[in-house]
């Protein structure tokens, strides 16, 4: 069975990831590299959320958004559970 998440930029259901197939962006996904910095992101912070130091799974987020500039780096990277992060782009300003 299919975890359900609610899409980040519609919050519509969506069994395929973060975005629903109408906010999924060609290209939005992970590369090989991406891969290889998310799982030493998720190390480095000992597989527990940054925000709550709860178990994961976890989603990876940006310091400084990636759409202002932030760069796919483990310095600008920290650890989330889906409830901290959504918290956390919640209370972002826009």
């Amino acid at each position: 069975m299919a975890v359900l998440r609610r899409c980040l930029t519609c919050r519509a259901l969506t069994a395929a990831g973060s975005y629903c197939v109408a906010h999924k962006k060609p290209g939005r996904g992970s590369t090989r590299q991406e891969r290889k910095v998310r799982a030493s992101v998720i190390a480095r912070d000992g597989h527990r959320c940054r925000s709550c130091g709860g178990p994961g799974p976890f989603e990876v987020h940006h310091r400084e958004a990636f759409a202002s500039g932030g760069a796919y780096v483990p310095e600008n990277l920290i650890s989330l559970c889906h409830a901290c992060h959504v918290k956390t782009l919640k209370s972002s300003p826009t």
